[in-house]
């Protein structure tokens, strides 16, 4: 039995489908018409992370010393993975940089993303949003990234610089990168990371299509990230399993050579403008 359709709309930037499997257990956001789920929910237990990416970028937590204060999401979907954050940090302050305004309206109508004092979106490219905020951020989540339509602004020496900026100290990005399998641009987005950042780690979910990069201005050993971990998951009631998470084998990789560093100037169409929040994409390299 084939889907059933919801919701569709085409916008400035993407096709958007929203749609339920035939038992009606699950919903899930596709974008672009492809076949790839961008966002899901069970229904009949809506907190529940859909996505093992979504799980295993919350390694990110163990990375910090302290408790999170002020955290950014770019790129919303379907908004589980800010709304989980929301519920078990109620201390923390959330900021979302979502590009496509249909998209913040299709979360909250569908999949339960609510905005309130903490938790605020603000409709924007995440470049043009970190270059005019002034806040620093304990985490930066990179969500933006799809298996065939990876923003290329997003994926820059200079921008990853400037998320780096915009890291308070002690501070770690976290990124979404769909695996070499099925991105072949896999290996120099990991390159340009390790140019950015002095100690990066490569976590791999069950599929190595999931892959999650930590990106920090210090070293954490194992020891560390483990305790860490379980202390996060026994004070948060964390149903994710965090601290098997970050005892799985992860990477600190080098390049192999090859690898090509991404930078502005050799952007497709001849270097990186953000006038009218324009994208470029690495699929069409």
């Amino acid at each position: 039995m084939a889907h059933r359709i919801l919701f569709r709309k085409d916008t400035p930037y993407q096709r958007i489908t929203v749609a339920e499997n035939p038992s009606g257990t699950h919903r899930y956001l596709y974008s672009s018409g492809r076949d790839e789920k961008q966002g899901g929910m069970y229904l009949d237990n809506p907190s529940r992370l859909y996505f093992e990416y979504c799980r295993l970028l919350l390694v990110s937590l163990a990375f910090l010393d302290r408790e999170p204060r002020d955290m950014l999401f770019v790129g919303l979907g379907a908004g589980s993975l800010p709304s989980y954050i929301h519920r078990h940090f109620p201390s923390a302050r959330i900021d979302v940089a979502e590009l496509d305004g249909e998209v913040v309206e299709v979360a909250k109508r569908f999949f339960r993303f609510r905005e309130d004092r903490r938790m605020k979106v603000c409709v924007s490219d995440g470049r043009s949003f970190l270059r005019s905020c002034r806040r620093s951020y304990d985490i930066v989540f990179l969500d933006a990234y799809q298996v065939n339509d990876i923003p290329y602004h997003l994926s820059t020496l200079e921008f990853l610089r400037e998320v780096r900026d915009r890291l308070s100290e002690g501070g770690v990005a976290a990124s979404n990168i769909v695996g070499p399998e099925k991105n072949p641009a896999f290996g120099s987005m990991v390159a340009t990371y390790k140019r950015a950042f002095p100690h990066i780690y490569v976590f791999e979910g069950m599929s190595s299509y999931n892959n999650v990069v930590v990106a920090s201005t210090r070293r954490v050993s194992r020891g560390a990230l483990a305790r860490r971990a379980l202390l996060i998951q026994r004070q948060r009631r964390l149903d994710v399993r965090l601290h098997k998470m970050v005892s799985r084998p992860f990477r600190s990789p080098r390049p192999r050579g090859g690898e090509k560093v991404l930078r502005d100037a050799e952007a497709p169409g001849g270097g990186v403008s953000l006038s009218g929040d324009s994208i470029s994409r690495l699929s069409s390299r």
